[in-house]
Formats: structure tokens, sequence, C-alpha cells
């Protein structure tokens, strides 16, 4: 009775064989991203979060030695993970829209794949980590200064939600957005699960671009980002199912032709 009311796909064309394992990769991948999705909303219901730019490079160091965990999540590790374990969706989703709508497809993983490669470029979340530590064994305040003004100017590079990853954010938002629409024009996956995306995506970056300009606005952003944070987990975990489906048939349907082959064969031999 649950899998009657899953939004699951509609229609999808035979995939290659080669396909058929990274479906249920993706579906794998996405699990784990709801892990960290679960873990990222907890955190911030029980004040995690620090506010944008409300901290300076010792304050930062201080927060690491305190608790590792939640400062590399808050200097965006989970970003970085979320989007490693999810590379696999987004490949599948290309596949299934290669022939129908190519152009769209095509230009929705690349702008993806460019936003990832740039955000974690540009991630410095282990560095800060390492300079925390060795803030933590300096012996000498002059030891201390210099790695509190190396933290400095890595802060002005990698702290999430301002101008310095704004543009790695922007481009991977942009990206799943664009694939999203991929997925309501081309009609393969039904559409309920595409709006259900969209609106999450389209949340999430209001709050991107609100944390990032006007960081006066965060705790008012931050409706937008738990709203988007629950749809995106809701769309993650169908996706998921979906996966998991696409892999199930497509195995099926490659037993099948294997089967039939083989009959045919026997019968033209005998």
């Amino acid at each position: 009775m649950l899998q009657e009311n899953i939004p699951l796909i509609q229609s999808v064309e035979t995939a290659d064989d080669n396909w058929v394992h990274l479906y249920r990769a993706a579906g794998v991948g996405v699990l784990i991203s709801v892990v960290f999705i679960l873990i990222d909303i907890g955190l911030s219901f029980t004040g995690g979060d620090l506010p944008v730019g409300s901290s300076g490079a010792a304050a930062w160091f201080a927060h690491l030695q305190n608790n590792w965990f939640v400062g590399l999540r808050n200097l965006g590790i989970f970003n970085v993970i979320n989007a490693l374990f999810t590379l696999p969706l987004y490949l599948v989703l290309f596949q299934t829209h290669r022939k129908s709508t190519p152009a769209s497809a095509a230009l929705a993983l690349s702008l993806w794949l460019v936003g990832v490669a740039v955000y974690i470029a540009n991630n410095q979340a282990l560095t800060m980590l390492s300079l925390s530590n060795q803030y933590a064994a300096a012996a000498t305040g002059a030891e201390k200064s210099l790695l509190v003004t190396a933290g400095t100017v890595v802060l002005a590079q990698a702290e999430d939600f301002t101008p310095g990853t704004f543009l790695g954010l922007f481009l991977q938002n942009a990206g799943s957005i664009w694939m999203i629409a991929v997925m309501l024009q081309g009609k393969i996956f039904k559409p309920r699960l595409g709006l259900l995306g969209l609106v999450g995506m389209c949340s999430l970056l209001v709050f991107t671009i609100s944390a990032t300009f006007a960081p006066a606005t965060f705790n008012l952003a931050m409706v937008f980002a738990l709203f988007g944070g629950l749809l995106m987990l809701a769309w993650n975990i169908f996706m998921a199912l979906n996966m998991f489906r696409l892999g199930r048939s497509q195995s099926k349907q490659r037993t099948g032709s294997t089967a039939s082959s083989r009959l045919n064969s026997s019968g033209k031999g005998a």
C-alpha cells in the first residue's frame, strides 16, 4: 500500500547495463545524504548554528576545539559530503533525460558539477581544524597571532554564506533547480515529485542569498532554510526509492532479455 502512494517514475527507456548499478549507487548515496540532512536540521534546532560573520578566527578556533564535529559542519563540510554522495543521482538524472531533453540535461549537470567543484575547492573546513589544533598547541603569543592572521585569511575565502563561497553554492543550487525543471519537462518522473524538489531548492536558494548579502536577516532566513531542508529531505527519500525501483526494473529487463536470447539461440540450434 505504501508504494502505491510514492511518487515514482511514469516511464523510462531501457538503460544500458552499465547504468544499472549506478541506479543502486544513487539510491544508497542519497540515503546517506539524508542522514546528514537530518543531523544538520537537528543541530539547527538545538542551537548549533553560528550567525554568519559573527566570529573571528580565534573564536572559530575555540569553537572547533570545543566541538570539532559541529565546527566542521558550520564550516560547510556537510555540503561537501552531500555533494559527493549525490553525484550518482545527478548522473542518473542526466542519463534518463539525455534523449528527451539533451541540451537542458547537459546544462543542468554542467552547472551543478561546476558549482560543486568551485565550492569544494574553496571549502577550508579541514584547514581551519588544522589551524585550530596548531593554535591550541602554540607556546607563544606571536605564534598564536600568526595563526589568527592565517585563519582570518582562510575565513575570508571559505566561511559559508559569505561572498567568498557564494558562487559555488549559487551554481550548485542553480544546477539543482535546472535539473528538477528538466525532470518536469521530461515527464519521466511524476510532476508532484519535481514540484516538491523545485519548491525546496528555491527556498534554499532564497536562504543562501539572504544569509550571504543580508546577514542581519539570518534568523528570518533560517525559516526558508528549515522549510526547504524538510522538503528536500522528503524529495531525497522519494528519489532514493525511485533509484532502487529503477535498478530493480532494469535488472529484471536485463535478465528477461538474456533468457529470451538464450531461448532463441536454443531454438535456432535445434
